[in-house]
């Protein structure tokens, strides 16, 4: 796809910025002086002195904080991420992870190991995700997405996120909640979406989490410092709550961590997002991106301030 790219401008420059120091990708950026740039996970954050000549940075992943910062949007900065193609993969492992663990598979996997004893207690902790109470925290199109893959199990879904009007929540049918803390003591599967904010941050506190119903299952896509981790492995391990994470405040979880081992704990190592089918997608989004604005056009899907504002 990139080979596109040299039919729509004069000159392209690689960098590869792996564990180059800092100050190294500062010059290369400087004398570089690129009016694009296609970036990726491992950019560095983009100069502060590159605006001019800089004028649009297309993202072939998600977050765009560790490479921009709000200052360069305000002063016109274009940047474009992959935008809501990631949404329907990260929903879909959201879903995935719900399922898994309401019908207790990290647990069945061990107990077939044993040939006298795996038929015993079959199906007696095992539920069915068909109408439960379903409380998410979030309201991106993550969120939005998993609401629109939860319909077929007439699930009750109640919604938080702080900052999003009651209008728009009532438009995609679900319920909202006053209140953070009004998500927990309801929910059959808590699911945590909300973007990594100053907000956000340590918000899901040990307090709340001792509000879920004994046998709740605890979700979470989203962002790994939004929860307090060792209060959750704590209840995980006391078989008060089912976990289910792809993501987490250290990646990987160090070793003492009461989430290893656990039976009613299912841990994917943060690959939720595009899997390797739906990557090209992304990197396609991008270059397209950069053509659109080699051809004096506009690019689809710019980020404003407020999309800025409520990212992780």
């Amino acid at each position: 796809m990139i080979e596109e790219l040299h039919g729509a401008f004069d000159t392209i420059v690689r960098i590869d910025p792996t564990g180059m120091p800092a100050d190294e990708w500062r010059k290369q950026f400087a004398a570089a002086r690129p009016d694009a740039l296609l970036s990726g996970w491992v950019t560095p954050h983009i100069p502060a002195d590159a605006i001019p000549p800089l004028k649009i940075a297309a993202h072939t992943a998600g977050g765009v904080r560790q490479l921009v910062s709000r200052d360069m949007i305000e002063h016109g900065l274009m940047v474009t991420n992959w935008g809501p193609l990631a949404s329907r993969t990260v929903a879909e492992h959201a879903l995935t992870l719900t399922l898994a663990t309401l019908r207790r598979l990290p647990e069945w996997a061990f107990r077939m190991r044993d040939p006298n004893g795996w038929k015993d207690h079959r199906n007696e902790t095992a539920q069915t995700l068909y109408n439960k109470r379903v409380s998410i925290h979030g309201f991106g199109v993550i969120a939005r997405e998993l609401i629109r893959l939860l319909k077929p199990f007439d699930c009750d879904i109640t919604v938080y996120s702080a900052g999003v009007p009651n209008d728009f929540i009532a438009q995609h049918g679900v319920k909202q909640a006053g209140s953070l803390e009004e998500l927990f003591p309801r929910a059959d599967v808590f699911i945590e979406v909300e973007a990594l904010t100053d907000v956000s941050r340590d918000s899901v506190t040990a307090a709340l989490l001792e509000q879920l119903p004994a046998g709740a299952a605890f979700i979470n896509v989203g962002r790994g410092l939004v929860v307090d981790e060792t209060a959750l492995g704590r209840l995980a391990a006391a078989g008060k709550i089912y976990v289910g994470l792809d993501v987490f405040r250290v990646e990987p979880p160090p070793a003492d961590s009461l989430l290893w081992g656990q039976l009613n704990v299912m841990l994917t190592p943060h690959i939720a997002g595009p899997t390797v089918d739906e990557r090209r997608r992304c990197g396609r989004r991008a270059v397209e991106a950069l053509k659109q604005f080699a051809r004096g056009q506009r690019p689809e899907g710019v980020l404003t301030l407020d999309v800025y504002d409520r990212s992780t």
